[in-house]
């Protein structure tokens, strides 16, 4: 259960401040659920912990908890898609209209993104992972760009690593690797 400190966040009356945790709780359970995470439980309590532990070291909050806490839980799943192990994963995952992508164990998904994400320039590649992990006005300002030039170009990238998805193919080892 979580401190005092940080269930004031919620609200001033400690009663309604632990309802709204539950409930907050349970939606990050819903939110791992729909991303097909394996331990959706684990992985809110994880975002939790995260987020009490950034309100112990004096995090500044600017926007609502529910928000900080989505921030993190969102940080947390695309680090347990990177961590995903890749033994898991068939040698031959079929993709494409034989096994649409919601058939796909999330595992499967996340190995399979990766290696959609390796056909990218590596610019690119860098680029999406630092606007899904950094701090996107921050990091607008370090690339001179304003927030809203920034999304256009990440939309942009999004749009190229979907039409490689929708292209069908797994990636191959040539692509993957061009220097051999």
């Amino acid at each position: 259960m979580p401190d005092d400190l940080f269930l004031s966040l919620f609200h001033p009356d400690p009663d309604e401040a632990a309802r709204l945790y539950g409930t907050l709780r349970q939606k990050l359970v819903f939110y791992f659920e729909r991303k097909r995470c394996r331990d959706p439980e684990d992985l809110a309590d994880e975002a939790i912990g995260r987020a009490i532990a950034a309100v112990r070291r004096g995090a500044t909050i600017t926007t609502t908890i529910g928000g900080f806490c989505y921030g993190i839980a969102k940080k947390v799943w695309l680090e347990n898609l990177r961590a995903a192990p890749e033994d898991e994963l068939a040698d031959n995952l079929p993709v494409g209209p034989s096994r649409p992508p919601h058939q796909l164990s999330p595992t499967e998904a996340g190995i399979l993104l990766r290696e959609y994400l390796e056909l990218l320039p590596p610019e690119d590649r860098t680029l999406l992972e630092r606007y899904h992990l950094e701090d996107r006005r921050a990091l607008a300002v370090e690339l001179r760009k304003s927030e809203n030039a920034l999304r256009v170009e990440v939309c942009r990238v999004k749009r190229d690593l979907l039409q490689l998805i929708k292209q069908g193919r797994r990636p191959s080892t040539e692509e993957l690797d061009p220097a051999e």
